[in-house]
C-alpha cells in the first residue's frame, strides 16, 4: 500500500465523490492539514511509521491524502488527463475576458422576466417585443480579474465556466 499527497485544484465536493467512486478501492483522506500532520507526525520523533513526518511537511494548503494499492505511474497519467470544468466562484481570477456585444441576447437560458435581475447586476438592459435587449456592449471580466459575485452570476447565466477542478499528485 502506498500514500500520496493529492493537491486539488478548485475543490468541488461533487466532483471529489466523482473520483472516490472511480477509486473505490483506495481511500482519499481530507481534513485539516495540522490535524492531519498530527497524525502522521510533524518530525522523526513524532512520527508513527518510518518517513511519515515527510508525508507530514508536503501538507499545505487544499490537500489530502491518498491510499491506494495502485502503481504511482498509472495514478499519475489518471489524474494527469482528468479535469472537470465548473462556474467560478467569488474570489476566482479569470482566465479569460467575456464581452458580451450590444443587440438582442440570444440565449435559451436567459429570458424575459430575468431582465431585472440582469439590471441588478450592472448590464444595461431593457424588454423589447419579448426579448431581452442590451444597450450597449458590455465587458463582464477581463483576465486576471478578481470576479465579484455579481460578475459570477453573469459568468453563469451566459454559460461560462472558467473553473477547472483537478488532482496534482506529489
Amino acid at each position: 500500500s502506498s500514500i500520496f499527497v493529492i493537491i486539488i485544484e478548485n475543490m468541488r465536493n461533487q466532483s471529489l465523490q466523482e473520483v472516490r467512486t472511480v477509486w473505490a478501492g483506495s481511500r482519499f483522506l481530507m481534513g485539516k492539514v495540522k490535524v492531519m500532520q498530527h497524525a502522521l507526525g510533524r518530525s522523526e520523533e513524532e512520527e508513527r511509521r518510518p518517513s511519515l513526518h515527510l508525508v507530514s511537511k508536503a501538507l499545505q494548503g487544499q490537500c489530502g491524502l491518498l491510499f491506494t494499492n495502485t502503481p504511482k505511474d498509472q495514478l499519475q497519467k489518471w489524474f494527469d488527463s482528468y479535469q472537470e470544468t465548473h462556474f467560478a466562484r467569488s474570489g476566482f481570477k479569470a482566465t479569460e475576458d467575456l464581452t458580451v456585444p450590444a443587440g438582442v441576447i440570444e440565449s435559451e437560458k436567459i429570458t424575459f422576466s430575468m431582465e431585472p435581475l440582469l439590471r441588478k447586476l450592472g448590464l444595461k438592459t431593457k424588454l423589447e417585443d419579448g426579448k431581452v435587449v442590451l444597450l450597449s456592449e458590455t465587458t463582464i471580466c477581463r483576465k486576471g480579474d478578481i470576479l465579484t459575485p455579481e460578475q459570477c452570476k453573469l459568468l453563469e447565466l451566459f454559460e461560462v465556466k472558467m473553473a477547472v477542478f483537478r488532482i496534482h499528485l506529489l
